[in-house]
């Protein structure tokens, strides 16, 4: 084999790398450097002016989960998750599909699930509390005209993960469609 043909084969297999080298080289400076740095200052005890006041291993984790708000919270994550998550893949399978079909103005309708991924979450926010509203949301106000007693969104816990649920699937079904 000539010289020549090996530098081609070089070539041929060392560019794809340098194609993609420069993502992995931000990638490397702007994510991974942040999260490997906040994870060793997770295994310090750490003053915002004095900064690094030693090493503590998991002292740090040993007492956040000492803390009863801790496990509310892991709670709630995994609640609105589930609540979230699940119906919203769901549905974005069956829309997706649907946007597939031998569809008229299929370009409009799926411009149409994905404006609510454009709508700001200030208005989003807005919309759904004046769904979900104690008084006089229009959700407890179509529950009494049905003869249903009003639900207590922000007094119980379940009912305001269903209502953040629902708020996180209006947002983010049509893109996962």
């Amino acid at each position: 084999m000539s010289r020549r043909d090996r530098l081609g084969r070089l070539d041929f297999v060392v560019s794809p790398y340098l194609y993609i080298a420069p993502f992995f080289i931000v990638f490397a400076i702007t994510g991974l450097y942040p999260l490997l740095y906040t994870a060793w200052v997770s295994f310090h005890k750490w003053h915002l002016i004095g900064g690094d006041q030693g090493f503590t291993g998991l002292d740090n984790y040993i007492n956040v989960v000492q803390q009863p708000n801790f496990w509310i919270a892991l709670r709630n994550t995994f609640s609105i998750f589930l609540l979230s998550s699940v119906p919203q893949i769901m549905l974005a399978v069956l829309i997706a599909y649907v946007l597939n079909t031998n569809l008229r103005a299929k370009t409009f309708w799926r411009m149409g699930v994905l404006l609510p991924y454009v709508v700001a979450p200030v208005a989003v926010s807005i919309i759904f509390s004046k769904l979900f509203a104690d008084q006089s949301g229009m959700v407890n106000a179509i529950l009494g005209h049905i003869g249903l007693d009003p639900i207590g969104w922000h007094a119980s816990a379940f009912w305001s993960h269903i209502a953040i649920a629902n708020m996180v699937n209006f947002r983010w079904t049509g893109y996962n469609a």
